[in-house]
């Protein structure tokens, strides 16, 4: 016969119970830290926002595609594209509300527009934000010189006029044998505030958002600066784009937006003595818009060598 332990057994079923609480216990905390791993609030739930976007050029609402994105260190992240209707705001859904988010618009005859967008306590309580993006008319050039290439240092003076808005105002230059240099007196764009190598300040992590060598901003717009003087940003050497390699010789820009005015700028043309009646100087203009590029948005001449926003327009000045 096997006689059993009474105070044996029972110290058996104790202790299980033991291991079985402590066992649902871990259980149980896994499940906190994993829900708290997902959410930093403590919840799994994301809230969501429903903003309204509508597009105005003049006060007049036109057609557009918009893009809303958020930031992901220098990229941009897309949440939400479609178009815009002509005649109302356009219900966009699913945008969380504690994103800090971007609203783009872009049409065909109009430059672009971009804004930061945070949502305030009453839009959060009432789960719900309007935004207007305010387009600007592409623009026109008129192109007037005074000055040639008669001499061997020679100075034109460009003016240069929009009816309208005309954007990143940039020039592309080709030249035949008879020219031996052609140069822009130093360009700088001037800053209200401060130009920024970082575009944010991480306050969890204590870390700035650094941009690109030789990239800065101001105001929410980047530029590519060789140096930094005071308020001014000494602007880089200008790549050729895409559409024009092969046909020109240099590329330069001048940092300037044209609004309605004309604006006034001198070129240096350096020349041989034996020119003929062969040789000239053609300057190509061109604009620049905002571009979602694949990864971040940009301001841009072109997609895929194709010329975006204002048609490029030429001036040929001749020799003789």
């Amino acid at each position: 016969m096997v006689y059993m332990n009474k105070r044996g057994n029972t110290t058996w079923i104790v202790v299980s119970i033991i291991i079985g609480i402590i066992f649902i216990l871990i259980l149980a905390l896994g499940f906190v830290f994993l829900r708290d791993k997902i959410s930093p609030s403590g919840s799994s739930e994301v809230k969501y926002m429903k903003i309204y976007i509508r597009s105005l050029e003049s006060k007049n609402q036109t057609v557009s595609d918009y893009f809303v994105d958020y930031s992901q260190g220098l990229n941009s992240v897309i949440l939400s594209n479609g178009k815009l209707s002509e005649d109302s705001y356009t219900e966009v859904l699913n945008i969380p509300q504690d994103q800090e988010i971007y609203v783009t618009c872009l049409s065909d005859q109009y430059y672009s527009d971009r804004k930061l967008k945070i949502f305030s306590q009453t839009e959060l309580d009432l789960n719900s934000s309007k935004l207007d993006c305010n387009l600007k008319k592409i623009g026109n050039l008129t192109i007037k010189y005074s000055g040639g290439l008669n001499d061997i240092e020679n100075r034109i003076e460009l003016n240069i006029s929009s009816d309208k808005f005309f954007q990143g105002l940039s020039m592309a230059f080709s030249w035949t044998a008879g020219i031996v240099d052609v140069s822009i007196d130093q360009m700088s764009k001037t800053c209200g505030t401060e130009w920024k190598n970082y575009t944010k300040f991480n306050e969890t992590n204590g870390e700035y958002l650094y941009l690109d060598n030789s990239s800065y901003q101001c105001d929410g717009k980047i530029e590519n600066c060789k140096s930094i003087d005071g308020l001014n940003c000494v602007l880089s050497d200008e790549k050729i784009p895409n559409r024009f390699l092969g046909q020109v010789d240099y590329a330069f820009y001048t940092g300037k937006d044209i609004n309605n005015e004309t604006y006034k700028l001198n070129i240096n043309v350096k020349t041989t003595e034996d020119k003929n009646s062969f040789d000239y100087l053609k300057i190509i203009f061109y604009d620049k818009d905002l571009r979602y590029t694949g990864t971040r948005w940009e301001y841009v001449s072109e997609l895929g060598g194709k010329d975006i926003s204002a048609k490029d327009k030429e001036v040929i000045i001749k020799y003789g």
